[in-house]
């Protein structure tokens, strides 16, 4: 049996935990592991990065969307508890999966916010309102001085080099975070260099 993907994995997740006690995250591979029928050499397999075992990957990526959802609880570092939430998941009947847990507000937040609504237009925001640029600046309810961002010197080190900027670089940059910051934000941004 090839190793299930992290959705597959959600259901027995969700099963497993239905007797309401802690579960150990290490305990839970090894359970479903059995339950899903795994060789050794699927028990074994490693990713492609060879610093993890993919059905391990699989099981904690399965619990990371069940906890964003409100499904299972964290109760302590690889400890986890079922929920209310979780449990009606289950008595539902419904397969558990992406599309189910997307209902939920918390799981909505975790997946960068909830989609825009049917019939709504692509260019307005989720609050009802078309971006930032199709308003007169005049119009914004900014004191003046908020208006305006200025970036200063604050891209003048590459810290991940740990060295200075090259010129060139540094405009080059302090240009791109300008423009994206006065499109998403609606404010006139201006990078002295």
């Amino acid at each position: 049996m090839p190793i299930p993907d992290f959705q597959s994995i959600m259901r027995p997740w969700l099963e497993l935990a239905s007797d309401d006690e802690e579960h150990v995250l290490r305990d839970v591979i090894t359970a479903l592991a059995d339950q899903f029928g795994l060789s050794d050499q699927e028990r074994t397999e490693m990713l492609p990065s060879g610093f993890q075992g993919k059905f391990t990957n699989r099981v904690a990526w399965a619990a990371t969307h069940l906890n964003k959802a409100g499904a299972i609880a964290r109760v302590g570092r690889g400890r986890y508890r079922i929920t209310p939430r979780g449990k009606d998941l289950l008595g539902s009947g419904d397969p558990v999966n992406l599309s189910a847990l997307a209902r939920f507000p918390e799981y909505q937040e975790f997946k960068g916010g909830p989609r825009v609504p049917a019939g709504q237009p692509h260019d307005q925001g989720l609050d009802g309102v078309t971006p930032a640029a199709d308003h007169d600046p005049k119009s914004l309810s900014l004191a003046p001085r908020d208006r305006v961002v200025d970036l200063g010197h604050a891209f003048g080190r590459d810290h991940h080099r740990n060295r200075p900027v090259e010129r060139g670089d540094h405009r080059r940059v302090a240009r791109v975070r300008a423009h994206r910051l006065a499109g998403l934000h609606g404010v006139t941004v201006r990078a002295r260099l």
